[in-house]
């Protein structure tokens, strides 16, 4: 199968499992929902669970953490335990490495998306904006305005520890809910499920809040050799502009 190991029964960090072949159930929610915790604006609405989510984004520039991630399916069963790392900078670029149980790069220059198999000796090539498209990526790489888009609820603190919870508005979304967990300034963890009912947990440690990173991480170059799927051009047709089909 092809590279897609990144998102929902497959890896979340998040992209959308529907332009990016899959090779394994790792590649659907990760990220993660995440990869790249970029600038998140607000209403009015919701201004406590807002406060807790502007606290640990406020005055962060850049993010690298190390992560072990476990994808469970809808009986709470582990499928897959993988490991790896992340660095961000909140301009919409990043680097999310899986190094076990196989290597997988996902890289972000701000424009475009490479999933890179190593493994496989295949890159597929995607335009950020369409590939992040209805993912939990979306609302930590832009300036979206979260309330419009989720339900936010925060969960009665546990010594000290924020757990916040996001519901989409759109029933057709492919994520049922996203869940941050915080210590003031620190992400601890994300969970997300999937609309099948696929759990993906993922745990940062050895984290970091604006330390340097090298630009040079966000450039990817396709080494010789390797087999390039290029969805550039399905990112320009107007029926795939808001995402990739169900």
């Amino acid at each position: 199968m092809a590279a897609g190991r990144f998102w929902p029964h497959h890896r979340h960090l998040l992209i959308n499992a529907g332009r990016v072949a899959m090779k394994s159930l790792r590649w659907r929610c990760c990220y993660l929902s995440f990869c790249c915790l970029c600038a998140i604006s607000f209403s009015s609405a919701q201004h406590s669970e807002q406060d807790k989510l502007t606290r640990f984004l406020q005055g962060m520039e850049s993010f690298s953490a190390d992560f072990d991630q476990v994808l469970l399916n809808e009986h709470n069963e582990p499928l897959e335990m993988s490991s790896g790392q992340v660095k961000l900078i909140r301009d919409g670029r990043f680097y999310w490495h899986y190094t076990t149980p196989y290597s997988q790069k996902i890289i972000s220059d701000g424009d475009l998306l490479w999933v890179y198999d190593e493994d496989l000796q295949q890159v597929t090539v995607s335009r950020l904006n369409t590939a992040i498209a209805n993912t939990p990526l979306r609302i930590l790489s832009s300036q979206l305005d979260v309330s419009e888009y989720y339900d936010l609820t925060v969960l009665p603190l546990t010594a000290g520890i924020d757990i916040i919870e996001l519901r989409p508005h759109d029933t057709d979304s492919p994520y049922s809910l996203i869940r941050f967990t915080l210590d003031g300034t620190t992400l601890l963890s994300m969970t997300l499920q999937d609309a099948l009912g696929y759990t993906t947990n993922i745990e940062f440690s050895h984290t970091a809040r604006n330390p340097v990173l090298d630009a040079a991480l966000f450039n990817f170059s396709v080494p010789d050799g390797i087999d390039v799927i290029d969805h550039r051009a399905l990112d320009t047709d107007p029926e795939n502009a808001a995402g990739p089909p169900p």
